[in-house]
């Protein structure tokens, strides 16, 4: 169950594994009862499963959990290094781990543009600092949009730990400056990134309400992979 300071400040909790191997009602009411002890001061968990996991959501149907939304993951198992063009007066630059102004523009930004979305948990500087730590941090990866000396945009490529796999996240351009080919750039950024630091493969989630989102990554060469559900229970 993760717990981490911005969920617990949503009063929301999401299950990071939630699997029982004989798949039973009884088992997975055993393991929900067994994690009790940490729901206190929740409204709500939730979890994503594939939507081809009938059995998985007729048992979590039965344990009071109700879809909420869905999402689609998307691969590129070739990415392509293409060519970021950003018109005068913009640009984009690294975040820097020991930036600390830079990370909370990139906090402020990215939570932002993000308020509206479903599902929207806030990331905190704390956490962003974190990532730079950990051992999916790819150099050069957590980078953010400006137009002049205003940020306005952000982008974080991580490594998929242990493999040749990357992630893009983040990827978020403010309201006033949507529809200017701005996030095309940003997610090109990140893959050029990824690319730079030895990954030879891509994928990302969206929302599946995010049709423009969708349109810019299958555009780019990215391909659906598989469609997840999430599902949610009022504590």
């Amino acid at each position: 169950m993760i717990r981490t300071e911005n969920y617990v400040e949503a009063r929301k909790g999401r299950f990071a594994v939630f699997h029982a191997l004989d798949g039973s009602c009884a088992a997975y009411t055993q393991l929900y009862q067994a994690i009790g002890e940490h729901l206190g001061g929740l409204d709500k968990v939730y979890l994503f499963i594939t939507g081809e996991r009938a059995k998985v959501a007729a048992v979590l149907s039965e344990l009071g959990f109700c879809p909420e939304r869905s999402s689609y993951v998307l691969c590129s198992s070739r990415p392509e290094r293409r060519s970021v063009d950003l018109e005068e007066g913009y640009r984009i630059s690294v975040v820097g781990a020991d930036d600390e102004a830079s990370i909370e523009a990139f906090v402020e930004v990215r939570n932002r543009s993000f308020g509206d979305s479903a599902g929207y948990v806030e990331v905190t500087s704390s956490e962003v600092r974190s990532w730079y730590e950990e051992g999916t941090y790819v150099r050069g990866g957590i980078s953010m949009l400006y137009e002049g000396e205003a940020p306005i945009g952000t982008v974080c490529c991580l490594q998929e730990e242990d493999s040749v796999w990357g992630v893009i996240e983040n990827l978020s351009v403010a309201a006033e400056y949507r529809g200017r080919g701005l996030g095309r750039q940003l997610l090109r950024h990140g893959i050029n990134i990824a690319i730079e630091d030895g990954l030879t493969a891509m994928y990302l989630s969206v929302s599946g309400e995010n049709d423009s989102a969708i349109g810019l990554y299958l555009s780019e060469g990215f391909e659906l992979e598989r469609t997840v559900v999430c599902y949610s229970k009022r504590v």
